[in-house]
């Protein structure tokens, strides 16, 4: 896609359902989710402390904490238009499938001088 901000440094092709594609890597900033994407990353963030942090109370996570927990690695999958948030934890990693109706890339209006 011409244009389109991922770093091609960080691209590796990926097999799903059987297709190759390729899965680039996208920096979060440039991300911006639906509010049914950020309910999707809330509602897993909140599942993630429940199971594996049992000492904090997930019902008092904010949408940006929960956010947060998943922008250590953005993917955009080339041909489903998908993207692929996950969050590093001490020895595993989780990640989120967040269908392409629900992100698009951030506008991002910059004043060039």
């Amino acid at each position: 896609m011409s244009g389109f901000p991922y770093d091609a440094s960080v691209s590796v092709p990926i097999r799903i359902e059987g297709r190759q594609t390729m899965m680039h890597a996208l920096d979060y900033q440039d991300v911006a989710l639906t509010p049914t994407g950020a309910r999707m990353v809330a509602n897993a963030a909140r599942e993630i402390l429940s199971r594996y942090m049992p000492g904090c109370n997930p019902d008092k996570l904010t949408l940006d904490q929960a956010v947060a927990m998943f922008v250590d690695r953005v993917y955009w999958i080339e041909s489903s238009g998908g993207l692929v948030m996950c969050s590093d934890l001490d020895k595993t990693s989780f990640c989120l499938p967040i269908p392409r109706d629900h992100w698009a890339l951030r506008e991002h209006n910059h004043v060039v001088q």
